[in-house]
């Protein structure tokens, strides 16, 4: 192999190995980790400087990394693998053994790790390599592998690139861009000249390498997201704790893990080490087998937590940063984001943690991976644009709308809005306070159910379907109507008896818990009483505290799901009788005569959910609009 000396231009072309050995225990590489390989070393052959591979978290990224430490060790070259975390280095050095088990074992270097420095192969930890004279007891090093390698252009990367300048190198990443680059940092490409190799998450699930994610976003009381950060960059970490330890909005944390992730293994991403302890202690205090992983963890506690997380024994992980980066547990079912980010980046590694296929001890596939969004980072999409060269920032000036550039806004589309949301533009005759023309108001909205595509980042509320009524709106499984103080359906029971099934919400209101304030009730029309369901699963009659169930609202659609399932089928659009026209005018409902029996059956159970839907006056500084 042709080598040069400090400051050559000779042009290194390495002589590499046809093919790896294929013993029993090696690890087969996938064709695209071939070509991978492949490409960095037509990169080197050509002279870049620097060749980088982009390849979707989870796709085997350490495997490739491992493929081309084993080809140059193989013509007597000497390999140091860099990253910034002790996972990263572990995953490395596991990785070059399972690709070339009768090779060199590779040494660790960093945190708990005391290895040889003058091994071949040794994999380290940047942060190990910033006192003088580290870089030195490396030796001589012919080739520099750095995972993560977005991170290459900060200054502790910058230190031991410079000093192994005479080595060729590659970098590996999911996402070859930097959010907001600190203050005279380099371009990617001053380290990075070229992405010889990329392929993207969508490319990894068509080919079955990755699951298809699916997304939900919930809304969480008090939590303004656009509000954290003024400017361009990422919400800071005190910005995001602050925002998420208010007590409302860490009870309704919790609630979603729970009602969301239900047999779910699961990955909490939380916003600060004390978001996660709270977060972890709430749910072990609700009989979730939780455990949370933060910096001071030390190795021998990780691995541990590991250990049971990846055998069943602890169903949910709390982290803040930890497993953002070579963390693998192809167990997890679901990764719910409770950290507010700007980060695209950070998006991606959290939810890839959740796409790798897996198949169970009893035999279960894994066939999709949940993502549920607690802070709007899905619309940020997990396509990421590789950026090697850096852009010119933007000064926004927060106090001119940059569309009609006035001061304050005059766009034409803010006319229905104000610092309280959309105004009122109903214009329909409101019956029982629902209205049929759909307005989107405080008063007749209703907060459903939010869907949104991880990969494209796209929200939109769950859809109604053809034949629904303006004022329906459905949660995952149930069609209801919309009241002001809550939700209603009709319920026909096969045994005969009817009755309406109502959601109340208390969102606001004294002597409920921020987070779990919707109460489940059903009214019997056959023996005509009203009964609300309590959390040990008891039927109440109306009290003065019944209301008071501490449900969350999908905690409450859940139950009523499993209450009523298979009572909640819809009349179909034939004529009411006669009975059921004349009732429905007595009551008050207008145009009755005009209603076919679907909808008349919606605005009868919204009259008796008008009657027993508790009303209480919600404080004027509670931020909270009414359910419908």
């Amino acid at each position: 192999m042709a080598r040069s000396s400090p400051g050559s231009a000779t042009v290194i072309t390495p002589t590499i190995p046809a093919a790896p050995p294929s013993g029993p225990h090696s690890r087969v590489l996938r064709e695209y980790q071939v070509e991978a390989a492949d490409a960095v070393v037509d990169g080197w052959t050509r002279g870049v400087e620097g060749p980088a591979v982009v390849l979707p978290t989870g796709s085997g990224k350490s495997t490739v990394i491992a493929e081309l430490a084993r080809r140059e060790v193989s013509i007597g070259g000497r390999v140091l693998l860099l990253a910034h975390r002790n996972e990263l280095i572990e995953q490395m050095a596991d990785a070059v053994i399972a690709v070339d088990p009768y090779g060199p074992v590779p040494q660790k270097i960093g945190g708990p790790h005391r290895g040889d420095p003058d091994a071949q192969i040794v994999s380290v930890t940047v942060q190990s390599l910033q006192r003088p004279g580290s870089c030195e007891r490396l030796g001589h090093r012919d080739l520099l592998i750095i995972d993560e390698a977005h991170h290459a252009v900060a200054s502790s990367y910058l230190t031991v690139v410079k000093h192994f300048a005479a080595a060729r190198r590659a970098g590996f990443t999911a996402t070859m861009t930097r959010l907001q680059p600190v203050k005279d940092e380099p371009s990617l490409r001053t380290v990075w000249a070229e992405v010889v190799y990329e392929r993207d998450i969508n490319w990894a699930i068509d080919n079955g390498f990755l699951l298809a994610p699916y997304g939900v976003t919930v809304t969480l009381p008090e939590l303004d997201v656009d509000s954290l950060h003024i400017g361009e960059g990422e919400i800071t970490d005190d910005e995001a704790s602050a925002a998420m330890m208010r007590e409302a909005t860490l009870n309704a944390t919790v609630a979603a893990v729970v009602d969301r992730t239900v047999g779910l293994s699961t990955i909490v991403f939380g916003a600060s080490m004390e978001h996660c302890h709270q977060l972890t202690s709430r749910l072990v205090a609700l009989g979730v087998t939780a455990e949370v992983v933060v910096g001071p963890t030390s190795s021998r506690e990780r691995s541990g937590i590991y250990r049971r997380f990846n055998t069943g024994q602890t169903r949910v992980l709390v982290t803040v940063d930890v497993l953002t980066e070579g963390a693998d547990f192809p167990r997890c079912e679901a990764v719910v984001l409770a950290r507010p980010t700007r980060s695209q980046s950070r998006l991606v590694q959290c939810v890839g943690r959740g796409l790798r296929p897996h198949i169970f001890a009893d035999g279960r596939v894994k066939e999709r991976a949940l993502v549920v969004d607690l802070v709007g980072a899905g619309s940020l999409g997990l396509m990421v644009t590789t950026k090697l060269d850096r852009g010119i920032s933007r000064v926004v000036d927060i106090t001119t709308c940059d569309v009609c550039n006035e001061v304050p806004c005059v766009c034409e589309s803010n006319i229905n809005t104000d610092e309280l949301g959309p105004r009122c533009t109903c214009l329909c005759g409101v019956v029982f306070g629902i209205c049929r023309c759909g307005c989107k108001c405080n008063t007749h909205r209703v907060d459903p159910l939010v869907d949104f595509d991880p990969i494209s980042g796209t929200r939109s509320e769950l859809p109604t379907q053809r034949g629904d009524a303006p004022w329906s709106v459905r949660t995952k499984t149930i069609r209801w109507s919309r009241h002001p103080r809550g939700l209603a359906r009709p319920i026909y029971r096969s045994n005969g008896s009817k009755g309406v099934l109502m959601l109340a919400d208390m969102r606001g209101v004294a002597g409920t818990t921020p987070g779990l304030e919707w109460a489940l009730g059903f009214y019997d029309s056959t023996v005509r009483q009203m009964f609300w369901v309590g959390t040990d699963g008891q039927w109440h009659q109306p009290g003065r505290d019944c209301y008071l169930q501490g449900m969350s609202l999908w905690g409450a659609d859940d139950a009523a799901q499993k209450i009523f399932g298979g009572h909640m089928r819809d009349s179909d659009r034939g004529l009411p009788s006669g009975a059921q026209v004349q009732y429905a005018t007595r009551i008050g409902i207008p145009n009755a005569d005009e209603l076919d029996r679907r909808d008349m059956s919606d605005m009868l159970a919204i009259a008796q959910a008008d009657h027993w839907l508790p009303v209480f006056v919600r404080p004027a500084n509670s931020g909270v609009g009414t359910a419908a």
